[in-house]
This record gives structure tokens, sequence and C-alpha cells, in this order.
């Protein structure tokens, strides 16, 4: 026989996507783009809550709770701005500033229960949906090219084709560099809480994909902005070449510690 239990906690599941579902389309009537940020934040938590790992120490919810609301904060914060704007105080986004809040605090209070040893996973945890939150903002038409281009011209006195040359070298380096980080810390994640390195690279490359994807997907229906399948490819790119970096030096860190003991 099924427990009372786990009939509980079903139907707790249950009322709960339910709920979520009905407040999903409620908020998607009045804002149609906000599908996006929230799918977004619902397949980063379900990232976490498919590691044990991550499930076991208690913080995936305040994480996971933290992320989509964190996600849709920033989407706000940049869905009625102009391209030089960041509106952090417009209303919607106010709203979702406490759950983040909240949400930290509870972070903080699980981890600091934890020995110290079993923090590190949580740390690096936190990085990564930090920098997923950094991408909901930049992939708006706040992160366009525009400005970098005018200074450029403006300051530096270079010529317009110049100025589109260097600032796509620059930006192109940023993506393959910021990606590359945020692998690592996804990766880092997994890897200080003891899994297997097969389970630490899918991590990160995950991460890195689902984060990419993102933000061109936004990109793609930003004034200014064009999202590209060739930014996601160099964006993995710099998750491999750097992940791939990072293993080598574990290796190699591992083996000269087997050889001084």
């Amino acid at each position: 026989m099924i427990g009372v239990g786990v009939l509980r906690g079903a139907l707790a599941f249950g009322l709960g996507l339910a709920g979520g579902i009905v407040v999903l389309a409620v908020l998607t009537y009045a804002y149609p783009e906000l599908w996006l940020p929230v799918a977004f934040g619902g397949l980063g938590s379900g990232l976490m809550f498919l590691e044990p790992w991550a499930v076991k120490r208690g913080i995936v919810w305040p994480l996971s709770i933290g992320l989509i609301a964190a996600v849709t904060s920033g989407w706000f914060a940049t869905a009625t701005g102009s391209s030089r704007q960041i509106d952090v105080m417009f209303g919607p986004s106010l709203i979702f500033l406490p759950i983040v809040g909240g949400a930290f605090l509870v972070f903080v209070v699980v981890q600091w229960r934890m020995p110290a040893k079993q923090r590190r996973a949580g740390w690096w945890m936190l990085v990564t949906v930090t920098m997923a939150y950094i991408v909901s903002m930049a992939s708006s038409s706040v992160g366009g090219a525009g400005r970098m281009v005018t200074f450029l011209t403006h300051y530096l006195h270079m010529s317009l084709d110049d100025a589109h040359q260097v600032v796509h070298i620059v930006r192109k380096s940023i993506h393959f560099s910021f990606y590359g980080f945020l692998g690592c810390t996804a990766r880092n994640a997994a890897a200080n809480a003891g899994e297997k390195m097969a389970v630490v690279l899918r991590y990160g490359l995950l991460w890195t994909l689902l984060v990419a994807s993102f933000d061109e997907f936004r990109q793609s229906s930003q004034p200014g902005r064009n999202g590209s399948i060739y930014d996601v490819m160099l964006d993995m790119a710099g998750a491999i070449v750097f992940l791939a970096i990072l293993t080598w030096f574990a290796s190699k860190s591992q083996g000269s510690r087997k050889l001084s003991s």
C-alpha cells in the first residue's frame, strides 16, 4: 500500500504545480514574454534537483527559488528600460527582491549548518546562480554593442568600421571567457561534493548550454540584438576549453599529492 506520507507529498506537489501554472498563466497574460525567464529559472532548478549531492545538502530549495526570483527580477528590470538604462526600481522587479533576499538568508543558514569541508560546493553553486542572474540582465537591449562603439569613436577617435571590428573581437572574447568560467563554477560545485569526473563535466556543460541558450533566445527578441546559434557554439567551446584546462590542472595536482604521500 502507498503510505499516507507519500500521498500527502504527491498532493502537495500537485497543488504546488497547479498553483504555479495558474500564477504563470496570469503573469504571462499581463507580460507575454515572462515565460522565458520563468522557464529558464525552472530548468536551472531542475538541473539542481537532478543532482543527489545538491539535494542532500539542502541547498536546492533556496537556490532554485532564488534563481527563479532573481532571473525574473532581472528580466523585469531590463524589459522596460532603454538601451542605456537598467530600471531596477520598476515595480514588478522589486516584488521579487524580498524573495531573493529570503532565499539567500535560508541558503546561508543551511550552509553554516554543514561541516566546513562540505560548504565549498554550495558557495560555487551560488556563484553559478549569480552568473545566470547577470545574463538575465545583460541579454536585454541593455547589453548591446552600441555603448562600446560610441566610447571608441567618441573618446578614442576610431573610425566606425574599426570600432565595430574591435567591439566584435572584444565581445566574442568576453563570451568565450564568461561561459568558460561559468562552466568551471558549476564543475567546481560538483567536484567539491565528491562527484565522479563524468558527473562533474556533465554538470558544467549542461549549465553552460542552459544559460547560453537563454542568452541567445532572449537576444533574438530584443531591439538592436540578434540571437545566434553560433554564439551558443562559441560559449560551449569556451566551457570545453576551460574545463579541459581545469581538469588537467586538477589531475596534475592529485598526481603530485599522491607522489608526496
